[in-house]
């Protein structure tokens, strides 16, 4: 799936479930923060000239967010705990992103 597509449908997926009172209003705001703070890291990156390249972090990440969507209508609990274990999953690859910038340069 194409990066934008699957920002896109995730985000609109936790807003759904977020309407739908399946999700609280801050996990839905915490994945659709990290997804900002990631587009602008990746954007400082490339202003600098880096090399950005997904780690298994990432596609671990992206792995946990969909089971979680496709779990949480069938198994509401599990579906839950694999969303915050994605949410975990989402901010160390945010900071792994962050580290890469050297803010001295």
């Amino acid at each position: 799936m194409d990066h934008t597509a699957d920002k896109v449908f995730s985000n609109v997926a936790f807003v759904i479930l977020l309407v739908q009172h399946v999700i609280l209003v801050p996990i839905a705001l915490l994945f659709i923060l990290r997804d900002i703070l990631v587009f602008g890291f990746k954007e400082i990156l490339l202003a600098k000239g880096v090399a950005i390249t997904p780690s298994i972090l990432s596609k671990i990440k992206t792995f946990f967010i969909y089971t979680a969507l496709i779990v949480i209508p069938f198994y509401n609990q599990l579906g839950l705990l694999i969303c915050y274990l994605s949410l975990i999953l989402a901010y160390i690859t945010a900071f792994m992103y962050y580290s890469k910038i050297n803010l001295d340069a």
